[in-house]
């Protein structure tokens, strides 16, 4: 496959949950490798909670595009913790 094998195409963070124009235009040609995305559902996605997994890949995409919702916050912390404990 043009993309080496990959299954799904991932966005989070602040772009990846809130910015469906952004990731229009991430998306936009990149039908070369399969990717198709769902136009509609994009633009009904904008607030996703952490944990909350929402497909936004058409039915003819033989690869998922997925918005993931994160909390850095909390990876921050644990981080920071595991990094004071060990010291």
């Amino acid at each position: 496959s043009p993309m080496g094998g990959a299954e799904a195409l991932v966005f989070g963070d602040g772009i990846g949950e809130r910015a469906p124009d952004i990731r229009a235009r991430i998306y936009d040609g990149m039908d070369w490798c399969g990717l198709s995305l769902d136009c509609p559902r994009n633009f009904k996605v904008s607030d996703v909670q952490p944990g909350e997994t929402i497909p936004l890949h058409s039915k003819k995409s033989s690869i998922e595009l997925l918005v993931i919702g994160t909390d850095e916050e909390l990876w921050i912390a644990r981080e920071t913790f595991q990094c004071l404990s060990i010291a």
